[in-house]
């Protein structure tokens, strides 16, 4: 978590991809959970592509408007994906943009897209399933929502 953590406060995929096109290994990490971490940076930027393809299709079939409006489901079929996947769920929305991104593992390779039928949370804009489930912020996200109850909080 801190892995990707790291790259989210300077700019994710940005920094990932010039970092990357400039030769430097930005994730050099002995990881013993992820073997052949060294090729996370590779691995994750072909992830991206293939998912950012397959979403740029939809938008222009006119499925979804952008990123944040689109459901992706991603079958992962080689062990380093479903590593990646498993150890990295929880940033990968951030990395890759995406509202409602699910993984899968599979014997080949996909990404299937179309709109998602989640509700916006106001404050983020990501497509959540849990938007309207906080009575004290009805239009947020749980994960908005429980940020604003904490700022509003007041401190012992």
């Amino acid at each position: 978590a801190v892995l990707l953590a790291q790259l989210l406060r300077h700019g994710g995929d940005l920094v990932l991809v010039q970092e990357v096109q400039r030769g430097v290994e930005v994730l050099e990490v002995d990881d013993p959970g992820l073997p052949g971490c060294r090729l996370l940076p590779h691995l994750l930027l072909d992830l991206r592509a293939r998912i950012m393809q397959a979403v740029e299709a939809a938008q222009k079939a006119k499925t979804i408007a952008g990123t944040l409006e689109a459901r992706v489901i991603v079958r992962v079929s080689e062990d380093n994906q479903v590593q990646v996947t498993r150890k990295y769920r929880a940033e990968l929305d951030e990395i890759f943009v995406i509202s409602d991104l699910r993984f899968e593992e599979s014997s080949s390779f996909a990404v299937e897209t179309s709109k998602t039928p989640n509700t916006r949370c106001e404050r983020c804009w990501r497509h959540r399933e849990d938007v309207g489930s906080h009575a004290a912020y009805p239009a947020l996200c749980g994960r908005c929502a429980t940020v604003l109850a904490e700022a509003a909080m007041p401190t012992v």
